[in-house]
């Protein structure tokens, strides 16, 4: 699927600012989680699917499912990452649209797979990009959405230690630069807002994710998060209906 190379709003946010190094290579299992519950959830051949990356950054997404099998586009508003994907990676320019999701427009039943993961918490108006997104999806079709939880254990008690000693600080968003995350979500974010945004919630899970705590501390702390669902992030699978 041919896809146009930019569209009207970009803005530009260097890989570096992400990235300690943005010219290491893509490991083989990167994604590998995800596309293998594509498969799960949808029963479909990854070979037969086409996808779309909502945020392809440096490309990687776009390599691990083309490395897939998917017939796969991309959409970053940055151009520095785009030119990143296509230098680094190969990325075909073609494939990889430069320009916003609120200025995308792809036609409706294009994609068996949408990726969009560590986007909407950017983004001014979350509730109307996923009905927008919802409907590139094929019928049936499946999109990964993974974005910052308001349970977070570790966020929730540096801000109540903030607010014992007075000060007038927040940790919610980070990173301290452009694009900043303006939300954090619940699963019942999702479940509220499926009704009339044509999806439902097909699958979540919560991920302690890494943190800066000792190893010692990390362990435990870590696993109080998994057994309660407090992670730092929500992964979501949200199915076409």
């Amino acid at each position: 699927m041919p896809v146009p190379q930019e569209l009207g709003q970009h803005y530009d946010v260097a890989p570096e600012d992400y990235w300690t190094d943005p010219n290491s290579e893509v490991t083989r299992d990167y994604f590998a989680d995800q596309i293998a519950m594509y498969i799960r959830l949808s029963k479909r051949d990854p070979h037969a699917c086409t996808a779309l990356d909502i945020g392809a950054g440096v490309g990687n997404g776009m390599a691990a499912l083309g490395r897939a099998g998917f017939e796969v586009c991309g959409l970053e508003p940055s151009p520095s990452f785009r030119r990143a994907a296509i230098e680094r990676l190969g990325i075909p320019p073609s494939r990889l649209t430069l320009g916003s999701l609120e200025n995308a427009d792809f036609p409706p039943n294009s994609f068996d797979f949408i990726s969009f993961s560590a986007v909407l918490e950017h983004l001014a108006n979350p509730a109307e990009a996923l009905r927008k997104t919802v409907i590139w999806l094929k019928p049936d079709g499946l999109m990964y959405v993974e974005v910052p939880s308001s349970a977070f254990l570790l966020s929730r008690l540096v801000r109540l230690f903030y607010r014992l000693i007075g000060a007038n600080h927040v940790i919610n968003t980070c990173p301290m630069h452009t694009p900043y995350h303006l939300y954090e979500f619940g699963l019942k974010s999702f479940e509220k807002h499926s009704p009339g945004a044509g999806y439902a919630v097909a699958f979540h899970e919560y991920y302690p994710c890494a943190t800066n705590m000792a190893r010692w501390l990390a362990r435990p702390f870590n696993a109080v998060m998994k057994w309660t669902d407090t992670g730092m992030q929500l992964a979501v699978w949200l199915r076409k209906i």
